[in-house]
């Protein structure tokens, strides 16, 4: 996944410079996100994905091959449900934030590293 402000990025898109545009947005994103107010269980992922859409950064995804096996895996059943359920906790409160209505921990514009 690369992060980027910058509105003119998809001209990087297929380009020699991907690294480039790797390098500057990714202290920015870091600089600005308060992630030491996330979880520290599956649902980090969806909260710093809100984070990032919330503080208007642009999201990008670069595939890459993964394999699963029985043993790499450490999620059951139980906390598959603890997590899908987080996870919509975490959309709720992203509407909610963007509405006004309340403000939450993890949208706070405190310095990332406390």
């Amino acid at each position: 996944m690369w992060l980027n402000r910058n509105r003119n990025f998809t001209k990087y898109k297929h380009s020699e410079n991907m690294s480039e545009l790797l390098g500057r947005g990714t202290r920015e994103v870091l600089e600005t996100i308060p992630y030491s107010h996330n979880s520290n269980d599956f649902v980090f992922d969806t909260e710093f994905l809100a984070q990032t859409a919330y503080y208007g950064f642009r999201i990008g995804d670069i595939p890459i091959p993964t394999r699963y096996f029985d043993e790499t895996s450490s999620i059951n059943f139980i906390r598959s449900i603890k997590y899908g359920f987080q996870t919509l906790l975490v959309m709720a409160k992203y509407l909610i934030q963007k509405t006004g209505l309340f403000n939450f921990k993890i949208f706070s514009s405190s310095s990332a590293i406390d």
